[in-house]
């Protein structure tokens, strides 16, 4: 009875839990790259946008949108769509060569800051890489346990112990990989130039201006205003037209390219 329970709950752990979103429509898709090619930057950012809106798409299309804003040097909203992609395809050397290459135009000193001491690790990964992974090694987990079970013997013993060890540092890494990403408020000027004030209102003390393609911190929101940090001494509130979160906020569609 207890072996058939331990199948049993292998086979339920073992289920499929997830469900995939419909392809982009490639139509409009190959219509936005010959837009792309024939340098009509403006309307392949429309329609790889109009893509974005209908669906969820993959990496591919954020990099190209932010290609077309890069080519309108539109900064902001090139960095802010590489960011996105950069969340779907992590390792992609063409993304973090052009990212690298807007971020150089910002005109702005970037002043780093301590972030989470694994988000540089994390971010290398997709959390559905880092699923199948968890994924695999319950698969062999339970594998090995179940053959331990109708033939015990010491060298399965260890493979257990070995497998659920790496089984549990695969698990640790997810959580940390929700912890980074349930804290990523980084956002990005999408506007020229951006006034940061000390309170949430035209009349209150201007503090500093921020320029395209600056990145902050998104603290919080007050009707059409946001508190952001650009370092530990800047920070205030500025409209929030002219910055959108990399991250969707809460009650907010992902694909949205517009104010924070």
């Amino acid at each position: 009875m207890k072996r058939l329970l331990v199948i049993a709950a292998f086979i339920a752990l073992m289920a499929p839990a997830l469900t995939w979103a419909g392809e982009a429509d490639h139509a409009l898709f190959y219509s936005a790259n010959q837009s792309y090619k024939e340098g009509n930057f403006q309307d392949a950012a429309a329609q790889y946008e109009e893509m974005i809106a209908k669906s969820p798409v993959g990496g591919g299309v954020y990099f190209n949108l932010g290609a077309a804003f890069l080519k309108m040097d539109r900064i902001g909203l090139a960095i802010l769509n590489y960011e996105k992609a950069r969340i779907l395809t992590p390792r992609d050397p063409d993304l973090h060569f052009n990212l690298g290459f807007a971020q150089d135009k910002r005109l702005d000193q970037i002043e780093q800051e301590n972030a989470f001491f694994m988000s540089d690790l994390v971010r290398r990964f997709t959390g559905m890489e880092i699923f199948w992974i968890v994924a695999v090694l319950n698969f062999f987990l339970c594998f090995f346990y179940i053959v331990r079970l109708f033939k015990p013997a010491e060298w399965n013993f260890y493979v257990v112990m070995a497998v659920g060890l790496i089984w549990l540092t695969a698990v640790f890494f997810g959580i940390a990989k929700w912890y980074d990403a349930s804290q990523d408020h980084r956002a990005v000027v999408i506007a020229d130039k951006i006034d940061v004030r000390a309170g949430p209102g035209e009349n209150d003390t201007l503090l500093f201006q921020l320029h395209d393609g600056s990145p902050v911190v998104l603290e919080r929101r007050e009707g059409d205003w946001s508190l952001v940090r650009f370092s530990q001494e800047k920070r205030g509130w500025t409209p929030n037209k002219g910055i959108a979160a990399i991250r969707p906020l809460r009650n907010e569609p992902a694909g949205r390219n517009t104010e924070a």
